[in-house]
């Protein structure tokens, strides 16, 4: 390079220096002046010259050891700066030989290393030799020197310790061109300068290094690309040999360093990291893994294209056996997809394929990475991904899995709802509600999971996500109203259930609150009142704390709130779920208990109660806008734009939101209602009415005053749908105008308007009788005037049950038909019998008028069932009305059970004749029955001796409703063995269910001479089944002693109903078998019982005397070759089961089979019963049928809507929950449903037309009574030539058993 130099006219070229250096002594001061000199001299000259001759003696004398070895920094540093110069006047020819060349250049970077003093003297000389040697490159004739590698070393270490980052920008420059020369000649760079560079690349104290190194690399990748991969080789072969984890990391950390700030000089090194993905070392192949993620991550990284293999390899690693691994991959996926969109399609595959990995930690970072996902990412994740893979693990087998896909879920729909409804439907919201719109439905179905956990979760995402703050009441309303269109009938029956379990949680809450003032703080007046308040509170606390995720810990929150006694917290969580509150009322006092200093420790557990108790989502303020939206639908459901794929089996209610809501919220909390009761009183709007006249029935019965009732418009609306509106609407009329003024005037007028002249012809017939069933309860004194009732009752007899309109009806016609689409005949009977039960119950409190009633009533009900619904004397009625006429007489039946002084009147005949209900051919019928005797025992509402009547659906071909019933029982089983004084309750229920089966119409064909013992066998298999039907729910590890204890001492009893008693001692026989070989199955200890229980039901049971009772325990019932006979059954069985398993252990008995759900079912223990009272079984002798009934319609329908969705609910409780044996995830969809759900049975609210029925919750208790000992058989039908297809249920039934005939009959068409 030519540096051009103003030339001096005038030069001066004695070599006064040679002459200095000659003396013997020079001083410092004389060669500092002549090096002055030169250095000025030679600075001027250019490179080139033809003056360069002349200085061949001055360079010789510069290399001079009295020069080059001075103890004096300023003589070295002019020396250094003259050899510059004769580099550069000399250049491109070297001015020395390479052994001059070396020491020069080792005397250069000495004097380098004084760059750091900034302010010393000769600062600029240091500055010049530097600028010099930049400028003038004399440093490239490194490439000519041998053994380079000491000077490569000590110039990159000089270099390094020069730069400072307070120097000047020049002297970066410069330096970085002369390590630049050093690097690029060098023949070979040798070790040490390789870690010095690298060493300085990745430190932080030097910035000024730093940047040097990162420079170099940026310039020189060429020259250092192969030096890097060596470097990372070395380290690999160390960490393998030495296990020196920490340098290998480090060595990737810089790695990853360069990549960010010189990629170039990586281009080796890549390859290298490819092969260390697939090494057998862990560590490395992590840290490769680690490193690699956050190079494709990288926004402006190519390096997915650049290496294809590489990547590839890389994606592998998401399969790698070790989960660290697989999460590592999983990490970075996300920021690949937001700054790589076109890897979309490789990243879909890695999480569809992990969202099922064994390792449920790689799952849940999979359910992370969704829920990182934008608007703009989430449109590269494909749509089966989301339904399919993120959807379904919602419902996997570990909670924290399903918690993260729950919440990602809900944060996309959020993040997506207002593209989706939006004013106007777009192309882009129709798609994205398919892509997104099943989220809803999805969260609320987990509620069936039988996990508190995952319930807290559905809870919180609900309030958070789903239905978050809005104060806009329309926008708000409207988003429930596309969440509620958009859900199938599970879903939707879960979001009702939540909207229940407020109910219950607040009633709950407010019992803990009014404990909590009483026990305020600790402090009260009376002292001996604070240990049984402790206590009280001390047990919600445990109840409450159950329930929360953490109870330990939720425990002693609840102590600590106890202890405050904040009542500004009492009233605030007061108003959360106070129902007369505003939303914006509501909100701020949730917000301010969690904002409160005093219970900040606590806000976590709060805002979980809060979450269970909060009426965020139905108020008050949402009546308006719902009644709005029915009117005037969404867009989306009005039109059917939005159907959805996956509500399928279920009719979309899009537009029928509104009603439905509106109908729960008229059903369940009608005070909502009580500010908008002049929108309710408008009955001119057609769409309306039904449900605006339960609202205002529903809001009547709480409040009376409510009613305007000075409103003579309203009062002859209410007339006028009373008479000629639908039945329904006529029934919450009818008895609204029960509370206007003047009603005694009104209601003669309306019961004389419906009652004259009525007939079967009647226009509004069944409308009519409706309403006179409402009048006979309520109204019964206005209704029994001049013997209106006896006259409605005879004609109802006569005229309608006793004849049929058509003569004919067409006998291939035997599909069930829901009552709605019966024929109007139809209607009219099982209208009659309501009106008959409804004037029986209002007699209740007469108990020799409601004796003269009922009586010849339930005879009429027991007709009924044993004539399968026939008493027509022609014998023609059709068979969809015998259906429901044999159904409804037994729900009357049911009906009158509620309530104690018609219950005493229900004989044995009676009771047995319900059991034909239950094992009725119509699939349909048994499902109504049952459900609505659950309904009834789950509510306290009818004696516990009816419930052995259930266990009859052992033999249930339907399988939901069998396992339906059964889950409900446990349920219940559970629930009574908490109750000290029904803790044994369901065992001692054992002998009322033998009873049954003693009497079962069956049984009787077992002592017939005429069958062989074949048939026996068969037979009592039969009733093998349901014992073990029944053994399933009740017996346990902890009770089977004492049931095996009950069915022996049977056969100490007689059956005062059987003048054998052999039938029951033949069950008794059975059922010690039965009992003897579970135990034998399950492996348990049969302990002999340690007490005595003699408290048998004296209705059911007398005594022996002694001697009878011993010798009758001794005589064995059931022959020995059928125990022989199982027992070789079993033994073949077990012998094939291990031919083909390998097995060595199996059932041994039938009984074995035991559902999961009892495996932990609580500890029984026996309890004291009590006797039951005497009941009269005196038959009515009155020709005449006047029987009414009582049938607590609206009871009766609060039944049919729980057990609708009961039904709904509770078949998932008998799915068998599969396990994915690949991928060792669950689907717990098909799990149990969780016992709040139940909630919505147990705590139906009864409609307002149902009367109170506090007197029947005293019925769980077992009565005894005296009756009669005259025997009493199964309820058989009289001798009929119909040419219906007739139950044989005679006591000499010798047909096939019953199962047989349930299961030839038809199940209910799906």
């Amino acid at each position: 390079m030519t540096v051009k130099r103003r030339t001096q006219k005038k030069r001066k070229t004695t070599n006064e220096l040679e002459k200095v250096l000659s003396e013997k002594n020079p001083s410092v001061k004389d060669i500092l002046e002549k090096l002055q000199a030169l250095h000025n001299e030679l600075s001027n000259i250019e490179q080139g010259s033809d003056e360069k001759d002349k200085f061949l003696s001055v360079k010789n004398s510069l290399l001079s050891p009295t020069l080059m070895m001075n103890r004096y920094k300023a003589i070295k540093i002019y020396t250094a700066c003259c050899l510059a110069d004769i580099f550069r006047i000399f250049a491109p020819e070297a001015p020395f030989n390479t052994n001059e060349i070396m020491d020069v250049f080792e005397f250069f970077y000495k004097q380098l290393s004084n760059l750091t003093v900034l302010n010393g003297p000769h600062f600029k000389q240091y500055f010049y030799l530097l600028e010099s040697l930049a400028n003038v490159k004399c440093l490239c004739l490194i490439s000519q020197l041998k053994d380079t590698d000491d000077l490569v070393n000590n110039f990159t270490k000089t270099i390094f310790q020069t730069i400072q980052p307070e120097q000047s920008k020049n002297i970066h420059v410069c330096l970085l061109d002369i390590l630049e020369q050093v690097i690029e000649e060098a023949e070979h760079l040798p070790t040490e300068c390789i870690n010095i560079i690298l060493d300085n690349y990745k430190q932080n104290e030097n910035i000024a290094a730093r940047t040097l190194a990162v420079n170099l690399c940026c310039n020189q990748p060429e020259k250092l690309q192969r030096y890097v991969c060596q470097y990372i080789n070395s380290v690999i072969l160390s960490t393998q040999v030495k296990e020196n984890i920490n340098e290998f990391i480090e060595a990737h950390n810089l790695i990853l360093l360069m990549f960010n700030l010189s990629p170039e000089v990586l281009l080796s090194v890549i390859p290298q990291l490819q092969e260390e993905l697939t090494l057998e070392n862990v560590v490395v192949r992590e840290t490769a893994t680690d490193i690699l993620g956050k190079m494709f991550c990288d926004t402006n990284s190519s390096l997915a294209k650049m290496y294809p293999q590489v990547w590839e390899a890389w994606l592998e690693r998401s399969k790698d056996k070790k989960s660290s691994i697989r999460i590592k991959v999983i990490n970075y996926i996300y920021d690949i997809l937001e700054n790589h969109r076109e890897l979309a399609s490789d990243i879909n595959n890695i999480i569809k394929e992990r969202s099922i990995d064994p390792d449920e930690k790689v799952r849940v970072e999979t359910m992370k990475v969704i829920s990182k996902l934008t608007p703009k990412t989430a449109q590269y994740i494909s749509e089966s991904l989301f339904k399919d893979c993120i959807g379904e693990r919602c419902r996997d087998k570990k909670h924290i899995v399903r918690l993260e896909a729950a919440k990602s879920l809900c944060r996309i729909y959020d993040m997506h709802y207002n593209v989706i409804f939006q004013e106007k439907v777009t192309d882009e919201g129709t798609s994205l509600f398919e892509k997104f719109g099943w989220i809803p439905n999805t969260i609320l179905k987990l509620i069936y999971t039988d996990d508190k956990d995952i319930l807290v979760m559905v809870e919180q995402l609900l309030m958070e996500y789903l239905i978050p703050e809005q104060l806009n009441n329309t926008v708000r309303v409207d988003r429930i109203i596309n969440i509620v269109s958009s859900l199938d009938e599970r879903g939707y029956l879960g979001f009702i259930s939540l909207l229940n379990r407020q109910k219950t949680w607040s009633t709950f809450i407010e019992k803990f609150l009014k404990l909590c003032e009483t026990y305020n703080g600790g402090i009260m007046d009376n002292i001996s009142e604070i240990d049984p308040v402790k206590e009280q509170l001390n047990q919600i606390n445990q109840s409450l704390s159950n329930h929360f995720p953490d109870p330990k810990k939720t425990y002693e929150k609840i102590r600590t709130f106890i202890n405050l006694n904040d009542r500004r917290s009492y009233e605030l969580i007061r108003n959360t779920y106070n129902p007369k509150l505003s939303y914006e009322k509501i909100l701020n006092s949730y917000k301010e208990i969690l904002k409160r200093p005093v219970l900040a420790p606590l806000v976590e557990e709060l805002k979980i109660l809060l979450h269970k108790v909060s009426l965020l989502i139905i108020n008050k303020d949402v009546t308006s806008p719902l009644i709005k939206r029915i009117k005037e639908p969404l867009i989306y459901w009005r039109n059917k734009l939005y159907l959805s794929e996956w509500t399928k089996g279920f009719s979309n209610i899009g537009e029928q939101a509104s009603q439905k809501l509106i109908t729960y919220i008229t059903e369940n909390m009608p005070v909502l209602y009580e500010d908008n009761i002049k929108l309710l009183s408008n009955l001119k709007d057609n769409d309306l009415v039904t449900n605006t006249l339960e609202a205002l029935a529903q809001i009547v019965k709480l409040n009376p005053n409510k009613l305007p009732k000075d409103d003579k418009d309203i009062t002859q609306q209410l007339y006028t749908i009373s008479v000629n509106g639908t039945p329904e609407q006529a029934k919450h009329s009818t008895y609204l105008l029960t509370y206007v003024d003047n009603k005694d005037e009104i209601l003669k007028k309306l019961i004389k308007n419906l009652s004259d002249e009525i007939s079967v012809d009647s226009v509004n017939i069944v409308t009519r009788l409706t309403s006179l069933s409402v009048l006979a309860k309520y109204a019964n004194a206005l209704f029994e005037e001049n013997d209106n009732g006896t006259k409605l009752v005879s004609f109802i007899i006569k005229d309608v049950l006793l004849k049929n309109k058509n003569s004919t009806f067409d006998e291939d016609q035997d599909d069930w038909v829901e009552y709605t689409n019966v024929d109007d005949e139809c209607k009219i009977k099982c209208t009659g019998l309501k009106l008959m039960l409804k004037r029986i119950v209002a007699a209740k409190d007469t108990p020799e008028l409601a004796y003269t009633l009922a009586q010849p009533f339930i005879k009429l009900c027991r007709r009924l069932i044993t004539n399968e619904g026939e008493i027509v004397p022609t014998n023609n009625t059709s068979i969809i009305q015998r259906y429901h006429l044999r159904l409804k007489a037994g729900q009357c039946l049911l009906s009158l059970a509620k309530h104690p002084v018609f219950e005493t009147m229900i004989t044995m005949n009676d009771y047995l004749s319900l059991t034909l209900i239950i094992q009725d051919p119509c699939a349909e019928i048994r499902e109504s029955f049952s459900k609505k005797l659950l309904f009834l025992i789950y509510n306290r509402k009818i004696h516990i001796r009816y419930l052995p009547i259930l266990f009859l659906v052992a033999h249930e071909p339907e399988k939901d409703l069998r396992d339906t019933i059964k889950n409900s029982i446990i349920r219940l089983t559970k629930s009574l063995k908490k109750n000290k004084s029904t803790v044994a309750l369901m065992e001692t229920l054992f002998l009322h269910f033998v009873h049954i089966l003693a009497h079962h119409s069956d049984i009787n064909n077992y002592f017939n001479d005429m069958i062989t013992l074949e048939q026996k066998f068969e037979i009592l298999n039969i009733f093998s089944k349901y014992l073990e039907f029944y053994g399933d729910i009740v017996i346990s590890r902890e009770n089977i002693s004492f049931i095996f204890y009950l069915a022996a001492q049977i056969k100490i009893y007689r059956d005062i109903y059987s003048k054998t008693s052999r039938e029951i001692y033949l069950i008794s026989d059975l059922a010690q078998y039965i009992i003897r070989e579970k135990y034998v199955s399950a492996d348990w200890a049969l302990l002999t019982y340690p007490g005595t229980f003699d408290k048998f039901p004296k209705s059911l049971y007398s005594k022996l005397a002694a001697d009878e009772g011993e010798k009758n325990v001794s005589q064995l019932y059931i022959p020995s070759e059928y125990i022989e006979k199982e027992k070789n059954e079993k033994e073949k069985n077990l012998a094939h089961s291990r031919k083909r398993t390998g097995s060595h252990k199996r059932s041994k008995s039938k009984a074995s089979s035991v559902n999961e759900d009892v495996d932990d079912m609580e500890t029984s223990k026996k309890s004291s019963v009590s006797s039951r009272g005497r009941r009269s079984r005196t038959v009515s002798k009155s020709e005449e049928i006047v029987e009414e009934e009582e049938d607590e319609e609206e009871d009766n329908e609060n039944e049919e809507k729980s057990n609708e969705k009961e039904d709904k609910t509770d078949t998932t409780e008998s799915d068998t929950k599969e396990e994915e044996k690949e991928r060792n995830t669950d689907d717990a969809d098909n799990a149990e449903t969780d016992n709040d759900v139940d909630n919505k049975n147990k705590s139906s609210t009864v409609s307002a037309m149902d009367e109170d029925e506090d007197a029947t919750t005293e019925n769980l208790s077992i009565k005894e009574d005296d009756i009669s000992t005259e025997e009493v058989s199964a309820p058989t039908s009289p001798t009929s030539t119909t040419k219906t297809k007739k139950r044989k249920r005679k006591e000499n039934l010798s047909s096939p058993a019953i199962s047989t005939r349930i299961t030839r009959s038809k199940s209910r068409k799906l």
